[in-house]
């Protein structure tokens, strides 16, 4: 029972550490340790690289919907160049034959280009599970994307500020 209220006591300090002292003495403390970049770079890049999806559901669902759409916009329009619709109550004349088959044909092989693209959006939708979502959620709150790197970043001395070198020349 004393050790639990020693581990409660001591994550409540951490927590407090972590949740009041400002942000310019917890990166002191850090690369006093060594440990800044390992915190600001290295650990949230291992983890989103472990614990989250190369591409998102959402973006793919969209891309496949829209490539859907736009599959059965060409179904309706050969099948409306095929037969089309009536003007006036009189009924339009009927393209040629060949063209008929040559209309069906396309409008078959958008069909199944849309059902290729249904079973595709299923497999996007049942290879999600609710951890892979909360873990993907919990990282994108707790640890934000990495900085990029600054233009005159790794370059030291003056050089970053843009002064001037007092290297002596020979």
């Amino acid at each position: 029972m004393k050790r639990l209220l020693v581990l409660l006591l001591l994550g409540a300090a951490a927590w407090a550490l972590v949740r009041y002292v400002p942000d310019e003495v917890k990166q002191r403390a850090l690369a006093s340790l060594g440990l800044d970049t390992f915190f600001r770079e290295t650990l949230p890049v291992y983890l989103r690289k472990k614990l989250t999806i190369p591409e998102s559901p959402e973006n793919k669902r969209k891309k496949l919907l829209n490539e859907l759409a736009a599959t059965i916009t060409d179904v309706e329009r050969e099948l409306e160049a095929a037969v089309p619709p009536q003007t006036n109550g009189t009924p339009p004349p009927l393209p040629k034959q060949t063209e008929l088959r040559e209309r069906a044909e396309r409008a078959r092989e958008s069909l199944l280009k849309s059902e290729e693209l249904v079973k595709q959006l299923n497999e996007v939708n049942a290879g999600q599970g609710v951890f892979t979502r909360a873990a993907e959620r919990l990282l994108g709150k707790i640890l934000p994307a990495p900085p990029a790197p600054a233009a005159g970043e790794g370059i030291g001395g003056e050089a970053i500020g843009g002064g001037a070198c007092r290297c002596a020349v020979p």
